[in-house]
């Protein structure tokens, strides 16, 4: 996948001032089309994580993973008690 988001900029900004009332149609697990491509979206908010940016992480795998198991790894960049 290009560098392109599948969140756009305006959804990240409203997302960043609590006024993303639909976050849940773009974050997380969704399978979508992209360049004539099926695949699965994902998309997960982590804020003070290592390596991501801007809070928001996203990753098209083009390959349809519905009804499938996933995990996501997080490092944080510090401890959380």
């Amino acid at each position: 996948m290009p560098n392109d988001s599948y969140l756009m900029q305006e959804e990240a900004y409203l997302f960043n001032i609590g006024e993303m009332y639909h976050s849940y149609l773009k974050l997380g697990a969704h399978i979508i089309e992209y360049d004539a491509i099926r695949g699965t979206n994902f998309a997960v908010w982590v804020p003070e994580v290592l390596n991501v940016y801007l809070w928001i992480w996203t990753l098209f795998v083009p390959v349809v993973l519905e009804k499938q198991l996933y995990k996501y790894e997080i490092l944080r960049t510090k401890k959380c008690f």
